[in-house]
């Protein structure tokens, strides 16, 4: 299981990468601006390098693995829908 989120965060490191390299070639709507995708896409950063470094924890069962590993899920939700919120 942790095994598959540590991966799921690994794909999203690098979908920000290529987000973010991507930037500047991208037109965008009048209602996003580049400053607002470029902090989403910095915050899904830090949440997926969380998300890789709590899957480790708790893979390998330390005490930060038991705490980090929930929140760091938390916060994927948390940035999912505020995600929702400013595309929607």
């Amino acid at each position: 299981m942790y095994k598959i989120t540590a991966f799921f965060g690994w794909i999203n490191l690098i979908a920000v990468t290529v987000g973010l390299s991507a930037t500047p070639l991208i037109t965008l709507p009048e209602k996003i601006g580049s400053d607002a995708l470029i902090f989403m896409l910095g915050l899904l950063g830090l949440i997926s390098a969380a998300l890789i470094f709590a899957s480790n924890q708790k893979r390998e069962g330390t005490d930060i693995g038991e705490k980090a590993y929930p929140a760091s899920i938390a916060a994927y939700v948390l940035w999912s829908v505020m995600a929702f919120n400013w595309f929607g």
